[in-house]
């Protein structure tokens, strides 16, 4: 994900009392902009212990930061806190500087259940960013179940198809923009993958 900056200015002005001849030049060097990374989206077995990766350069000290969810974390202000995964989430690395510019970046974190279920994919998923639908190109025919779900696990639309081909679209309709989970089920097996809307 591109990280989202947000930071206000505030600049101050003196009174100078001027004649008609007088030329007054004014300089400014914004403050240093914070860049933030919460580092490589992956995918992780189910109940593992993992160090996130974040990383934050620029801005004016001093640099406050907090991963969120915070659930299962030890320290959230630190940069690289373990967290224990159960489930597919997408971490938020939130870096506030010294004039109050925030800046945030995230990481997706992926669960695998089994050893079985991290094999590759036997599908693939497009456009990713997308608006309101998505199609998803399977290698074999059947039944399919298709949830998309925001960042919190709630269901957002879903759809089931007992004789689906190789290509299904799944349309959602409008929905906030942002990050959301894509669960794909067929087989009997369940994937997750992160989508984007726009």
């Amino acid at each position: 994900m591109k990280s989202k900056f947000f930071c206000m200015l505030i600049s101050l002005g003196a009174v100078h009392s001027l004649s008609a001849q007088s030329t007054v030049s004014l300089s400014a060097t914004p403050p240093p902009i914070a860049t933030v990374d919460a580092g490589n989206d992956t995918i992780v077995m189910i109940g593992s212990l993992i160090v996130l990766q974040g990383q934050v350069n620029g801005g004016t000290a001093p640099i406050q930061t907090s991963w969120s969810p915070s659930l299962n974390m030890p320290d959230s202000t630190i940069l690289t806190p373990s967290v224990n995964v159960s489930q597919p989430t997408m971490f938020y690395l939130t870096a506030i500087d010294g004039k109050n510019c925030v800046v945030v970046d995230s990481v997706f974190v992926d669960v695998a259940m089994s050893v079985k279920g991290s094999e590759e994919k036997s599908y693939s998923v497009y456009p990713n960013p997308t608006k309101d639908q998505i199609t998803i190109l399977r290698q074999q025919e059947g039944e399919l179940q298709v949830k998309l779900l925001n960042m919190i696990g709630q269901t957002v639309a879903v759809e089931s198809w007992d004789q689906a081909g190789l290509e299904v679209l799944f349309e959602f309709g409008r929905v906030a923009s942002g990050s959301y989970l894509l669960q794909v089920t067929q087989d009997g097996k369940t994937t997750t993958s992160k989508i984007i809307i726009e």
